[in-house]
């Protein structure tokens, strides 16, 4: 598989990063495209969307590092309404220390009035 990895990225619009960060493994990317072949889901989103969903069901808590790489990859990411999906779904997963939260919210911040609202939300929430 290592030879068609590049080919495979380039087929759902991943960066490299997404493997240098280990936020997607090959495995992963071997079962997306082995799926995107059938030609059921050809919308290349919904795969590195749930590649940042499973990121964060899989990590129980997270380095800084992780939480600036995540980032990176949201910023690096074509479709800007799926990253920021992903990014309020990293908010919203209670694995954040005090620092993290507030990084995630800086970005989420940059991205509109629904991400205000939700930063606005999620400060009244006990």
């Amino acid at each position: 598989m290592t030879e068609h990895i590049d080919i495979y990225l380039k087929t759902l619009n991943y960066h490299k990063n997404w493997l240098a960060f280990g936020v997607l493994t090959e495995e992963i990317l071997a079962q997306q495209i082995n799926e995107f072949n059938k030609g059921d889901d050809i919308n290349t989103e919904h795969y590195r969307y749930y590649t940042f969903l499973d990121f964060i069901r899989r990590n129980e808590g997270f380095s800084d590092l992780q939480i600036e790489q995540f980032i990176i990859l949201t910023n690096q990411d074509a479709d800007t309404y799926m990253a920021g999906s992903a990014l309020k779904e990293l908010y919203l997963s209670d694995k954040l220390s005090n620092n993290q939260n507030e990084l995630v919210e800086s970005c989420l911040a940059n991205l509109g009035k629904w991400a205000e609202k939700l930063i606005e939300r999620k400060r009244k929430t006990p």
